[in-house]
């Protein structure tokens, strides 16, 4: 009973000093100053149309990215079509029409990084992409089954540490880490965007 009380007690102290610190010195002016997006990082941010709500741009060897200054996406332009490689749910709806501006070749796959609907919360926009793979980590696969969002849709290619894609002459290498999210979260290389002479 006296360890309680002592572990108890310490816990209490803890949260008071760190109650204490986070809110110490700091008044709401103070911290609203921190949430700005600097200048410097604010000049570097793409000129987005603000009817289409996004920006493409190539970036070498068929690999464009998308992105709405918040979120990005890319997708790999080949011979044979197109790997999407997330689809965040800020835009994600629009990466199908924003491809097709960019060539008619159809999208074959789609790439999931990790779980984060910040990534692959509009994936929805695929769901009548005829024979589309989807492809990501298995634990990954476990996770959205759990979860049952129609807003992600689910895996029909797993793979458990790396897996290699190919389409259209160009490859896709995919490797595991865990770093971010619990279900693992994928390393996407594609070695044709290092390979074009730059």
């Amino acid at each position: 009973m006296k360890k309680l009380v002592y572990v108890l007690a310490l816990a209490a102290a803890l949260c008071v000093h760190v109650s204490a610190q986070s809110s110490a010195g700091y008044s709401q002016e103070d911290l609203q100053k921190y949430v700005p997006v600097l200048p410097s990082v604010k000049a570097q941010f793409w000129k987005i149309d603000p009817k289409l709500g996004y920006a493409v741009k190539s970036v070498r060897g068929g690999v464009y990215v998308i992105s709405d200054n918040m979120w990005q996406s890319a997708f790999l332009v080949t011979d044979e079509g197109v790997i999407v490689f997330d689809a965040p749910a800020s835009f994600g709806r629009n990466i199908p029409s924003a491809i097709s501006k960019v060539t008619d070749r159809p999208i074959k796959m789609l790439v999931y990084s990790h779980v984060h609907k910040d990534h692959i919360g509009g994936s929805a926009a695929f769901k009548n992409v005829k024979d589309l793979k989807i492809v990501a980590l298995d634990t990954v696969s476990d996770f959205l089954k759990e979860m049952k969002d129609p807003d992600r849709l689910l895996l029909n290619v797993t793979f458990r540490t790396k897996k290699t894609l190919t389409l259209g002459g160009k490859a896709v290498e995919l490797t595991r880490h865990d770093y971010h999210s619990n279900e693992g979260d994928l390393f996407i290389y594609v070695p044709q965007a290092n390979s074009d002479g730059y």
